[in-house]
């Protein structure tokens, strides 16, 4: 396993230092690092991905830039303390003091103030309150990895990684990452809550995110999520929306069922009167309905797993919006009036001849393509790309030629 470790310190460029990375490097830890107390600690603010498991802090770093010009003193790490114990209830972040400076070697007052950091929870060997540099490296390293092996939300955050780089790919803000991890502790737990919409409203919230995130890459109609109709969203990635009667999103059906019942079922239980089919409510009120709740979560796990790789092969929004916009009205006296038409598509099929069949995205109709231009623009199956051709009063489609290929 490869650990990951920030270094705040001043002097974080310094060969000394460079040399303590390269010793961190083979016991498997990479350290990168930062030269003040609140960039550093803004980055563990705004680490969506829980990609640093623990922190090492220099006691006389300074705290920000203004602060260059200032007599050395302890004002950063003081800073950084208090922020990662703010932090500490929605993630523990195990930290490390690492000083050189000897004014705090000689201190016992020093030794004192990082004791009252200490109380709730000690990182690393009791004997030790700080890491002396040049002396405490093995022991320092030794201790990072130990602590990060056995820290409960370490543990999650490397059990559940592929949902975290997830969320990542999708673009969630950092309050999706608290929440996801409040969703670990509780998927290993037996999490309750007085109310149920405590539960479920995150797996809600998650879903709008969700939509937004596919919204911006018009995979699905964004007026659908500025009106926050996560129902008519679902329904639209089902292809079943009524109001885009000809869509053809190109989404597993086993996801689009999955997330059609979520939806339905974080609706319900957002509620606890009027007309509720499921009455989540009741059913968790009379039965606390924790299996249920987890498999919830695990629903939306797979369901974010699978849109973080959908996003990246269905990238192009042209190509998207093609697929829930209208289609184009097969009307005979249109057709009459129309002679070079463009549009998007895909190579359906490649035959022994090496001629294509292209398939129109907003229509069931196909075009054939010759073998010379597949040959020519080296098209393959399954490839999307805009094509011009002519429609004959006939409504025959007849190839013109490859205007745009899009992967």
């Amino acid at each position: 396993m490869k650990y990951k470790v920030l270094l705040i310190d001043d002097q974080h460029l310094d060969e000394s230092l460079g040399l303590f990375k390269d010793i961190a490097s083979y016991h498997d830890i990479e350290i990168h690092s930062v030269g003040f107390h609140k960039q550093g600690i803004d980055l563990l603010k705004h680490d969506r991905l829980f990609e640093y498991q623990a922190v090492i802090l220099d006691a006389t770093g300074f705290k920000d830039q203004t602060d260059i010009n200032k007599e050395v003193n302890n004002t950063g790490v003081r800073y950084s303390l208090k922020e990662l114990e703010l932090m500490s209830p929605n993630r523990l972040i195990p930290w490390f003091i690492y000083t050189g400076a000897p004014k705090n070697i000689t201190s016992i007052e020093f030794e004192e103030e990082i004791k009252l950091y200490q109380e709730k929870i000690k990182f690393g060997r009791e004997e030790l309150i700080y890491y002396t540099k040049t002396l405490h490296e093995q022991e320092l390293l030794e201790d990072i990895k130990q602590t990060i092996d056995t820290n409960e939300d370490s543990k999650l955050i490397f059990k559940y990684q592929r949902v975290c780089e997830a969320i990542k790919t999708l673009n969630f803000d950092k309050d999706a990452s608290d929440k996801l991890l409040e969703m670990f502790k509780g998927l290993e737990s037996d999490c309750s809550a007085n109310v149920i919409q405590d539960l479920y409203n995150p797996i809600r919230k998650m879903i709008e995110k969700l939509f937004k995130a596919l919204a911006d890459l018009s995979i699905i109609d964004p007026i659908l999520v500025s009106k926050l109709s996560i129902n008519a969203c679902s329904r639209l990635l089902a292809n079943s929306n009524q109001e885009y009667p000809n869509s053809h999103i190109p989404v597993a059906p086993i996801i689009q069922e999955i997330l059609k019942n979520l939806v339905f079922l974080t609706q319900d239980s957002s509620h606890s009167e009027g007309n509720l089919r499921l009455r989540v409510n009741d059913f968790y009120n009379l039965n606390q309905g924790m299996f249920l709740y987890k498999a919830s979560v695990f629903n939306l796990f797979e369901i974010l797993v699978y849109f973080s790789d959908f996003i990246k092969i269905n990238n192009n929004i042209k190509i998207n919006e093609s697929r829930w916009l209208e289609p184009l009205q097969e009307n005979p006296e249109l057709i009459e009036k129309t002679d070079h038409v463009i549009e998007i598509g895909f190579i359906e099929k490649i035959d022994e001849q090496q001629n294509a069949i292209f398939r129109i995205d907003r229509s069931p109709k196909t075009i054939w393509i010759p073998s010379f231009i597949v040959s020519k623009y080296n098209l393959e199956q399954g490839q999307h790309l805009s094509i011009a051709f002519t429609l004959k009063e006939t409504l025959k489609y007849l190839f013109e030629d490859v205007i745009e290929i899009y992967n």
